[in-house]
């Protein structure tokens, strides 16, 4: 693990950044794992679900960081899926191979900033079985890229809704999300935020965590803001300033799948039905269609 940690890159990268006639302007990354033990049976079609939906929703680019481990003879599976998405133009693929998962997150992004010094306007860090949602929206096409080109915080913090119990449906060909509708009735409040960012706020001198982050302004915390909006999170930024989103206006719709069920502790409320992603994977489906 020592050997990860120095993935910090210098305050002013900017000399380092390769010409780009037009960078993105939302990009995505991704740590990931596909296992044939998986408990959850996350599979590569899970992977380009996630992938179709994220550009519907506007992410020009990838980066996805793939914690595989290669197959040690020639009889074993090897589970990296570079032969699946290196080639794509949308996505620059690292092969992450550090045992463990939890251990390879935080190095993962560190390494992300200072190898890519990523230019888009705004980046957004996910897992696989995380989809942003906007429940009072049309949610069209590039409804995420909108949204985050209005915004003038440095960073948005989004609040998770896990979904999860039995799944309504067995089909494993139908999509993961639209097999499981029910959820927790409220976001979480115990620091399970990801961010969405503006690269260029980055202090690349910060100390990188996955849920917990300082804000800066000129040295100082900010004040003014609630306490709770600058505990989470995995960048420091520079002469920036953070918002802690709504829910009701965006949320990470975070699929636990049997991981989640239903309480019988009296204090913890019982699962609500939510079929909201219905309409809007018919639209990606459509979209995509479209797209060729």
């Amino acid at each position: 693990m020592k050997e990860l940690l120095p993935f910090i890159p210098s305050r002013n990268p900017s000399a380092a950044l390769p010409s780009s006639p037009s960078p993105p302007q939302l990009s995505a990354v991704l740590l990931f794992r596909l296992f044939a033990e998986d408990a959850l049976h996350f599979t590569s079609k899970d992977l380009f679900q996630w992938m179709d939906y994220m550009r519907y929703a506007g992410v020009d680019h990838f980066y996805l960081y793939d914690n595989c481990l290669v197959a040690d003879d020639d009889d074993a599976d090897d589970e990296c899926v570079e032969h699946l998405v290196g080639a794509l133009p949308d996505v620059t693929y690292v092969k992450w191979q550090v045992q463990d998962y939890i251990e390879a997150q935080v190095p993962a992004y560190n390494h992300h900033l200072r190898t890519h010094f990523p230019q888009a306007s705004y980046e957004i860090l996910l897992d696989m079985d995380e989809y942003p949602f906007m429940p009072n929206s049309d949610m069209n096409p590039n409804f995420l890229k909108d949204y985050a080109l209005k915004k003038q915080s440095s960073q948005v913090l989004l609040r998770t809704v896990f979904f999860g119990g039995v799944a309504s449906s067995d089909d494993d060909n139908d999509w993961r999300v639209l097999r499981y509708t029910r959820r927790r009735a409220m976001a979480e409040r115990d620091g399970r935020t990801k961010p969405m960012y503006q690269p260029s706020k980055i202090n690349y001198d910060g100390t990188q965590n996955l849920h917990e982050m300082l804000l800066l302004d000129n040295g100082r915390e900010r004040t003014g803001i609630k306490e709770e909006a600058f505990k989470y999170s995995p960048y420091d930024l520079i002469m920036g300033y953070d918002k802690m989103e709504d829910e009701s206006v965006l949320r990470l719709n975070h699929y636990w799948c049997e991981r989640l069920s239903d309480s019988t502790d009296e204090t913890t409320p019982p699962l609500v039905y939510d079929d909201s992603m219905t309409d809007v994977i018919r639209r990606v489906k459509e979209w995509k269609t479209t797209k060729g």
